[in-house]
């Protein structure tokens, strides 16, 4: 399942997106545990330990990380969770239900959809943006998730 991104397309936002899933993940998987910045600047840095642990992620620490692109992107995921979470309900294909996609992709989603509805300006089009979680989805999700992943965030990022 893991999918490695390539080393010369890793940049300190892509390693700030991953944390931010990866923050994400967490409040859900602990109900809402998150929602003050201390609590979340504090699992940045545990992110940053684990993953320098993990030879798989070597490429990424070596790269490092955004703590203020982190912050921002969850500051406004919790500003505006309500319309986040109603985005991906109105856009998702009819045979899908919110309660059937797993944590992990409605994390990435999540971060996906606040990025492009609160975070993008001139210098970031959204092609970025949807490219940044697909390959995230790929270290995370099999293929047909990274589908899913695809489908949602690129129609999305139409409206």
């Amino acid at each position: 399942m893991f999918e490695s991104i390539e080393k010369s397309k890793i940049s300190k936002r892509t390693v700030s997106r991953i944390f931010a899933v990866q923050a994400l993940y967490t409040n859900d998987m602990y109900k809402n545990t998150l929602v003050d910045r201390e609590s979340r600047e504090k699992l940045l840095f545990s992110y940053n330990d684990i993953f320098k642990e993990l030879e798989e992620f070597e490429d990424y620490i070596q790269v490092g990380f955004s703590k203020n692109f982190y912050n921002k992107l969850l500051d406004n995921f919790f500003d505006n969770i309500d319309n986040v979470n109603k985005t991906i309900i109105d856009n998702l294909q009819s045979n899908f239900f919110v309660e059937t996609l797993g944590v992990m992709i409605l994390s990435i989603l999540k971060c996906g959809v606040t990025e492009l509805l609160y975070m993008r300006d001139d210098k970031t089009v959204y092609n970025i943006i949807l490219s940044e979680y697909v390959k995230i989805s790929k270290i995370f999700l099999n293929a047909r998730e990274v589908k899913i992943i695809n489908a949602i965030l690129g129609k999305i990022a139409t409206l």
